[in-house]
């Protein structure tokens, strides 16, 4: 005994088996409706993941109290076992709660949904997964990185997919001074243009952007969908090269020009004779 509260190994027990059960039932209800359900009815993306993950929660929370109420322990009792719990949410339970609670906003705002492209700082991948306190993100080298729900919320995060797949290119190129600019400029916006996986609207522009030190600098701005943008940027720079090449215009290397000065007020180290000597 505690004060007023009755402790005994068996309410226990039954309080910890219980809290297992409900954890076991939820899983096993969030994967019949995750692959019997959502994939005969038709929602929106990253719907199921939000159901499933509010289900989690809901079944456990319940799992939760049910346990309780098996072990014989009264709603006072909850009460001051609910009180202890805040205090160690107050002194180390902090980021786990942040992490909870965190997961929840998730679930509601949805800044981010399952198959999203993310940057969290310098870890740029794919949502596996939104867990109540931590997500799953699969970076482009296949590692699976488990990052906590509070840094999805607190800090700055890029969603690349978050309205549509369709992202800018910015292609830079160089070439030596003397060249005519809009010869450059209807070379590059062309080859743009008759390339299938560039979008047509907005249209891709070339612009002349600065005097370089060894150059005359070119920017082509184009969008492409994001699944395959490496690949149409590789291709476009490629035919930019070749059309450049046999329109005779050259892609200069850096120059610079090295002057030597001569002392002639430097007294000869007599060493140096010596040597030679």
């Amino acid at each position: 005994k505690i004060g007023a509260i009755s402790i005994t190994l068996g309410s226990i027990l039954i309080f910890i088996f219980v809290i297992w059960l409900s954890i076991i039932i939820s899983r096993i209800i969030s994967s019949i409706v995750e692959k019997d359900v959502f994939t005969r009815v038709k929602v929106g993306k990253g719907v199921p993941a939000t159901i499933i993950l509010m289900l989690k929660i809901v079944l456990i929370s319940g799992g939760f109290f049910l346990a309780a109420a098996a072990s014989g322990m009264q709603l006072t009792n909850l009460s001051i076992v609910l009180g202890a719990f805040s205090v160690g949410i107050g002194f180390g339970l902090q980021n786990i709660f942040n992490n909870m609670v965190s997961g929840i906003i998730l679930a509601f705002e949805r800044p981010i949904k399952v198959g999203d492209i993310v940057q969290v700082g310098e870890l740029v991948g794919t949502v596996r997964s939104i867990g109540l306190r931590s997500s799953t993100v699969k970076s482009f080298d296949g590692s699976e990185v488990i990052v906590p729900n509070g840094n999805l919320i607190s800090n700055e995060m890029i969603n690349w997919t978050l309205s549509d797949s369709f992202r800018r290119m910015d292609l830079r190129v160089g070439v030596k001074y003397g060249t005519d600019p809009d010869r450059v400029l209807e070379i590059m916006e062309k080859i743009a243009n008759e390339h299938e996986g560039v979008m047509k609207h907005p249209a891709p522009r070339g612009y002349f952007i600065e005097f370089g030190d060894s150059s005359l600098n070119f920017r082509l701005l184009a969008w492409a969908h994001l699944d395959n943008r490496l690949e149409v940027e590789s291709e476009i720079l490629v035919q930019i090269n070749r059309k450049l090449a046999e329109a005779g215009i050259e892609i200069p290397f850096p120059q610079r020009d090295l002057h030597i000065k001569s002392d002639a007020t430097r007294v000869p180290d007599p060493g140096l004779g010596k040597a030679k000597e």
